[in-house]
């Protein structure tokens, strides 16, 4: 996804993103079959994607090739970006998203619902 902000307030804004229910999961469209949200070890922020383990999350403005450094979606907001000053021609904030299955995980469409939301810093 691609996130623009345009704002000409001074103090700059913060963009935050949440899933839009307390389900953070992946839902299999028609069924109960999930895709939970990923897990960061105990003491970090970021997981791993893990072929074989069920998992989703985010990463900011740089695509992981590697599967590392995604960032769970959370019920509550979470700071994506933030910016000082004024944008004047506006900010792009690329998000890149990434899913690891399980070994028995049943073939079909998964959905979930996030919201970004930009507002100015005061």
């Amino acid at each position: 996804s691609t996130i623009n902000v345009y704002t000409n307030a001074h103090s700059g804004y913060t963009l935050n993103v949440k899933d839009t229910d307390s389900t953070t999961a992946l839902t299999k469209v028609g069924s109960t079959e999930t895709i939970p949200a990923g897990v960061p070890a105990s003491g970090d922020t970021t997981f791993d994607l893990t072929a074989g383990t069920a998992a989703w999350g985010y990463v900011i403005d740089n695509a992981s090739t590697t599967g590392a450094g995604y960032t769970p979606i959370s019920a509550t907001d979470a700071q994506v970006k933030t910016r000082a000053t004024k944008t004047s021609g506006g900010e792009e904030t690329v998000v890149y998203y990434g899913v690891a299955t399980a070994s028995d995980q049943a073939t079909g469409v998964y959905t979930d619902t996030i919201v970004y939301t930009a507002t100015t810093n005061n």
